[in-house]
């Protein structure tokens, strides 16, 4: 596991990282997953920005599927934007893949 704190003085940014992950034997295969993400505060404009990625392998004698989601949400003067991506994999070939957006307005009355 890691985890970081860090502080960009002339960008007036601190930032929050994790990473961590494991491997696994389960019933006739094995599990690998890993987890990565960042949170970001600009201390100038109060931007906030939170980056996310969890992939997962299964592997079986038959077949190896992977699935990776990766998510970004900004946190901006008036609004919250989301961005959210899902790739799969079978045997190390795109299988498929799909891409969300949506922009929530921020009230911060």
């Amino acid at each position: 596991m890691d985890w970081q704190v860090s502080r960009d003085v002339l960008r007036r940014r601190t930032t929050c990282t994790d990473a961590h992950g494991s491997h696994y034997e389960v019933d006739g295969g094995s599990v690998s997953e890993r987890y990565t993400g960042a949170v970001s505060v600009d201390t100038v404009t109060w931007e906030q920005r939170a980056e996310a990625t969890a992939d997962f392998t299964v592997r079986w004698p038959e077949a190896a599927v992977r699935a990776r989601a990766d998510v970004t949400l900004v946190a901006g003067p008036t609004t919250y934007d989301l961005d959210i991506s899902l790739q799969s994999w079978r045997d190390g070939e795109p299988f498929a893949a799909r891409q969300w957006h949506r922009q929530v307005p921020r009230d911060l009355g």
